[in-house]
């Protein structure tokens, strides 16, 4: 139940080095739990599991079975293995154009100094398997850059997004990227490219 789900969270943030955007305890359509985790130590994570989770047999890993993790732990006079999901990463790659109708000039350098950063804490940000939103995306940009461009001003915004390599669309009717529900984003300072234009 939900508090299993709770407590198992939980325990696998006081795991070291457990990311804990990268905590994730699905129930599945047939009942079982998957677990999704990244990090820390197999032994320590298979224990968490293994203390909340109130029946082992209820435990699935990923049909992509690359992505699983199983780990024996004994537990006198028994063995059980443990299989989580490891949460692989997708890369993010940005190119933001941007427009003001500002009249003083405001350097190129200085606004992608200001928003690449704060667009990439924003993109490893977010939890695993959830959507980049592009909303957000604005919202981060214009804060990042209010003390040298007049938000009200901006007059142009275009976001072109890339995972793994390749050119990603919104979904239709939405502002948002979806991830693969058992990936999460990750983006670096070389993944982000801020144009005038």
């Amino acid at each position: 139940g939900q508090g299993m789900t709770t407590r198992l969270k939980e325990l696998l943030y006081q795991v070291a080095n457990v990311q804990q955007r990268l905590v994730s305890v699905k129930q599945q359509t047939s009942g079982l739990w998957s677990v999704i985790c990244g990090g820390g130590d197999p032994i320590q994570v298979a224990n968490a599991i293994f203390g909340a989770l109130f029946d082992i047999a209820n435990l699935t890993g990923s049909t992509t079975t690359a992505r699983n993790v199983t780990q024996a732990i004994y537990d006198f006079p028994d063995t059980y293995n443990i299989t989580w999901i490891n949460p692989p990463a997708q890369t993010v790659a940005i190119t933001v154009t941007w427009n003001t109708s500002n009249t003083y000039l405001v350097s190129d350098s200085s606004v992608s100094l200001l928003a690449a950063p704060a667009l990439i804490d924003y993109i490893n940000s977010i939890g695993v398997g959830q959507p980049i939103n592009e909303l957000v995306m604005s919202n981060v940009f214009k804060d990042s850059t209010k003390g040298i461009i007049n938000p009200d001003l901006i007059t142009r915004l275009v976001f072109q997004v890339s995972i793994n390599g390749i050119g990603a669309s919104v979904v239709s009717g939405t502002k948002i990227y979806a991830s693969d529900s058992e990936s999460y984003f990750y983006a670096d300072i070389g993944s982000m490219t801020i144009n005038k234009g």
